[in-house]
């Protein structure tokens, strides 16, 4: 009986974030619901809990699409959604379909320090050695919130992004192949 009710909470855990499945369901079971009392006594939490995923979700999307994700050299200017000329020329010098914008800066939307953030990113430029890679920044539409140091990787692909991505604990990646737009993944 108790996995029933457990397996119910993952399939609504999975219809909010379909890529991951197993690691929001099982976590926010375990987390939320230590035991079938527990789960009785918070059933009716349930759709509100939903509810906040869904906002917080659509709050940050919404952030990422009004963010220009700039490359410093050459200079580039992507935004969600758009195809770049410049990105397009780029990929088409180096004979190469995929691409991805990633930062490593602020975890989850987590403020760190500047020194924090330039350690990260260190890392990030060592991980992302082996494709070419240019640097910029993500400057978004609010200005409190400080520019990010990013890179633009071509030749990585969409899987290697995504696993990059969820190692630096970022909430989405841009990802685009030769031909199509820029494409915002969230990766929570």
């Amino acid at each position: 009986m108790g996995t029933k009710k457990e397996v119910r909470i993952a399939e609504l855990f999975w219809f909010v974030n379909p890529h991951h499945f197993t690691t929001v369901a099982f976590h926010s079971v375990g987390f939320c619901f230590q035991n079938l009392d527990e789960f009785d006594a918070n059933i009716n939490f349930i759709p509100n809990l939903l509810y906040s995923l869904l906002m917080v979700s659509n709050e940050l999307k919404e952030s990422y699409k009004g963010t220009t994700f700039k490359v410093f050299q050459p200079r580039i200017e992507i935004r969600i959604d758009k195809i770049n000329p410049e990105l397009e020329s780029l990929l088409s010098e180096n004979d190469i379909d995929e691409w991805s914008y990633i930062t490593a800066d602020n975890p989850y939307s987590k403020q760190l320090s500047d020194e924090q953030n330039k350690q990260r990113f260190q890392e990030l430029v060592q991980m992302a050695g082996i494709y070419s890679f240019y640097e910029g920044e993500g400057v978004g539409e609010d200005p409190a919130w400080k520019p990010e140091k990013s890179i633009l990787i071509i030749g990585i692909t969409r899987d290697k992004a995504i696993s990059i991505g969820n190692y630096f604990e970022q909430n989405a990646i841009v990802v685009g192949r030769k031909g199509n737009p820029a494409e915002l993944l969230m990766l929570r």
